[in-house]
């Protein structure tokens, strides 16, 4: 296996110094070792270079100005000597097992340019939730609808980043959802494993906590990719539709995170779809939480 299948494990670090060592070594204890670990360090100020020169020539190190996490991820692909690219965020963790895993997924589907897992979310050390791996033949729908697997779960071609063109820079948050669409343009083929073989970081100070930024960048994938050959009334149905339940779901991360915007967010999202997103829809039963929360009447805490 070790002939056919050989990996580039990618790390971007941007003032990474509290988590990068787990994550190096959950990437250099796996079962089936990668051909080579790359770490672009994107312009850290913290002690993030210091902490990787630590692991000698079991870790190559890339040095350049803060340009992004989707620039700093180019940069690893660009350099990688492997044909399959594993994407490693810098705060994430891998199972023992996980290339191994991919690598028996990849020989089962000689096909596949696109190999991607389950994985848990956690905080701190504790475990918050499974997110399982959909059917590689349900991909493209449910990439209508929001990213449904986490970065550090994938593995793919360079040779079909390569052909796409690489991560879009000017998309500073989302550009992995922008990413995923140009692969299913290009006619990629997708496998899953449906194990949680990922660990995915939850932190208030992390990208995925930036929510208003994050949904500017969510509507441009929205408008780019979504119902793109639909009749104009359509398109506008689909993306005002989707881009409500976005607006919603970024109004309950602020809420969570402390931003006093949730409130104006809920109510942007109910004004541009007042229609019921789906049979469970409780954007009107928030959005009376957070006003009654907001005028005093009720404490705050979760519905």
């Amino acid at each position: 296996m070790s002939s056919r299948v050989r990996f580039s494990v990618i790390v971007p670090a941007y003032n990474s110094a509290a988590y990068i060592a787990k994550a190096l070594d959950s990437a250099l204890s796996q079962t089936f070792q990668p051909a080579e670990v790359i770490v672009i360090n994107d312009g850290s100020t913290d002690e993030t270079l210091q902490i990787v020169q630590g692991y000698g020539n079991r870790v190559r190190c890339i040095s350049h100005e803060n340009k992004g996490l989707p620039a700093a991820r180019n940069t690893g692909i660009q350099n990688a000597q492997y044909d399959w690219i594993a994407l490693l965020d810098s705060d994430d963790l891998w199972r023992a097992d996980k290339l191994e895993r991919q690598a028996v997924a990849i020989l089962e589907n000689p096909a596949a340019d696109f190999v991607y897992t389950a994985c848990y979310t956690f905080y701190e050390d504790r475990m918050e939730k499974l997110v399982p791996a959909p059917p590689a033949s349900r991909i493209k729908q449910e990439l209508m609808n929001w990213i449904p697997f986490a970065p550090s779960t994938v593995v793919f071609r360079r040779s079909k980043v390569n052909e796409i063109g690489g991560f879009d820079p000017t998309m500073r948050l989302g550009e992995d959802w922008d990413m995923w669409h140009r692969f299913i343009k290009a006619g990629a083929e997708f496998a899953a494993v449906n194990e949680p073989l990922t660990f995915y970081r939850r932190s208030p100070a992390g990208l995925s906590h930036q929510a208003a930024r994050l949904l500017e960048y969510q509507k441009v994938v929205v408008r780019k990719h979504i119902a793109c050959d639909a009749s104009v009334v359509e398109r506008w149905w689909k993306h005002a539709r989707l881009i409500s339940r976005l607006e919603g779901e970024a109004a309950i991360v602020m809420r969570e995170t402390g931003s006093g915007d949730h409130l104006k967010y809920m109510l942007i999202s109910l004004f541009r779809f007042p229609l019921p997103l789906s049979r469970t829809d409780t954007r009107y039963k928030i959005a009376l939480h957070m006003l009654l929360t907001k005028l005093g009447l009720l404490r705050k805490q979760p519905i």
